[in-house]
């Protein structure tokens, strides 16, 4: 499990471990989104009216 989810882009060993150890059954999940929200993955998109778009990072609303 923790090889699959390495191969993300920006995941290394550390990362896919913690994920692998928070995580629960992926029986749970019935998609990759899903599962990428749970584990607090999803790109975050900054933007206002006012303001150019910042670049995008890794949301920090997963598992605390």
């Amino acid at each position: 499990m923790v090889e699959n989810i390495k191969t993300v882009k920006g995941i290394g060993h550390l990362t896919a471990i913690a994920v692998v150890a928070e995580m629960p059954s992926v029986d749970n999940f019935d998609n990759a989104r899903q599962f990428a929200a749970f584990a607090g993955l999803n790109p975050e998109h900054y933007q206002s009216g006012s303001s150019v778009s910042k670049k995008s990072r890794i949301c920090k609303i997963g598992s605390e």
